[in-house]
């Protein structure tokens, strides 16, 4: 199983390297960034928009096959969900549930549910939280399940894996964005990856429930859980409606700036540009949300690219709807957000409302704990965190390989040792003079 790093990952190490070593060898990454840009520039130059539907179409199948692969695919068969209660409480209007399930065998993923005092099927949305310290706990992250819950929505709010309470530790807190992820590269499976299999497997969980409504299933998050909003909702058709918030810009302007593990889809500026990854939802209600203070790779200057191309696709469909909401603020999923959010699932999921903000009910929050499956240091001491799985897969990996007894089958297994060692390093270039910059 093999893949390539991204470029931006190269370009934060570098990064660091040159703030740890002072002014002069501070120098030497500004030549290495324009080299990165020029390659990255070069890589799309080629863009054009789908001038058809089925032009599109044939290239969404290919774009959607090369992520999977970027990814290091997805199990053929997914494991049972065994999903468990561990714990609820109400409040006026819904009550709170507390449950883990399965998404890969033995990887268990810690939840909540809201669910509202009401009969029959419901809308639902997928609640993915970003780089918060209490992950699914946190206030801002809860704020926007509450308000949705009592809008009459069922909320599925998880915990990333690595974040919350599924960290290397048991205390809340833990980021999930360093370097603890990079454990995954030599497995060929990144987080990002991982992170879009497990919301996949969340709307498993979702359709288990009698209370939801299979046909209305939305998806938001904002940071990092905007991109995980992007990626899920591009690639499962059963979102109807994908809201990521303060996320969108585009992968060239990585290149400016550092960014987390789990945002790093490898290789993909060798075949994507992040307006096309948005367009495979582009035919299920695609709100992009900006904030006007935000982060340089995320601003609305960088936004506007992909979501022109992403507006371009939409037209392709029929009945398409699109939205690019601009708030004043900076990096965040505060009020004007989640009301903007709300009316748009009230759109797509009710339809109700033309898609226009809408005023958000009174909230009130949990203390973090309070909504914790395993509260305290409750948690399994083998529950499996983020090392334990790229261990327990490496050693998979490492059990199918075959020692070479002649020197025939030497010669082979180098060989193929160093094809897909070039592979996971992205190519060698043909000339190997500098290149100039």
């Amino acid at each position: 199983m093999h893949f390539r790093f991204a470029v931006t990952t190269s370009l934060c190490l570098f990064s660091l390297l040159a703030t740890a070593r002072g002014d002069d060898a501070a120098t030497a990454p500004l030549q290495f960034n324009p080299f990165v840009k020029k390659q990255a520039e070069a890589l799309r130059k080629g863009d054009t928009a789908p001038e058809s539907k089925d032009q599109w179409e044939h290239r969404r199948a290919a774009l959607k096959a090369k992520l999977a692969a970027a990814w290091g695919g997805f199990p053929e068969q997914p494991c049972p969900l065994e999903p468990r209660l561990l714990g609820e409480f109400s409040r006026e209007g819904y009550r709170v549930e507390k449950l883990i399930f399965q998404t890969r065998p033995g990887v268990w993923m810690t939840a909540n549910t809201y669910v509202p005092d009401k009969p029959g099927r419901l809308p639902a949305i997928l609640n993915v939280h970003g780089h918060w310290s209490g992950a699914k706990q946190d206030p801002v992250v809860q704020s926007r399940c509450i308000a949705a819950a009592k809008l009459g929505y069922f909320v599925l709010c998880v915990d990333a894996f690595g974040a919350g309470e599924r960290g290397l530790g048991k205390k809340l807190g833990e980021y999930h964005g360093e370097m603890v992820a990079a454990t995954l590269f030599p497995i060929g499976l990144p987080l990002s990856g991982l992170q879009v299999h497990e919301n996949m497997r969340a709307v498993d969980y979702l359709l288990t429930r009698s209370e939801v409504d299979p046909q209305r299933i939305g998806i938001t998050g904002a940071s990092g859980g905007g991109n995980q909003t992007m990626y899920a909702g591009a690639f499962d058709e059963r979102f109807r409606c994908v809201v990521p918030t303060c996320s969108v810009g585009n992968y060239q302007s990585y290149l400016s700036s550092a960014c987390c593990m789990c945002e790093v889809v490898p290789g993909a500026l060798k075949f994507t540009e992040e307006g096309d990854v948005l367009g495979l939802a582009a035919h299920r209600g695609v709100m992009v949300t900006s904030a006007t203070r935000d982060a340089f790779q995320f601003s609305v200057g960088e936004a506007k690219k992909s979501f022109a191309r992403l507006e371009v696709i939409a037209g392709l469909y029929k009945d398409a709807s699109v939205k690019h909401t601009i708030i004043e603020s900076e990096h965040n999923y505060n009020r004007p957000m989640r009301e903007a959010m709300l009316g748009w699932m009230n759109k797509h999921l009710k339809g109700e409302g033309d898609g226009s903000p809408i005023t958000e009910p009174e909230i009130k929050t949990e203390e973090p704990e309070m909504l914790r499956c395993f509260p305290g240091d409750s948690r399994p001491d083998d529950y499996v965190t983020i090392p334990r799985f790229a261990a327990a897969e490496a050693r998979q990996l490492l059990a199918r390989r075959t020692v070479p007894k002649t020197s025939a089958e030497w010669s082979t297994a180098r060989q193929h040792g160093l094809t897909s060692l070039e592979d996971v390093l992205g190519g060698m270039p043909s000339d190997t003079t500098a290149a100039e910059v």
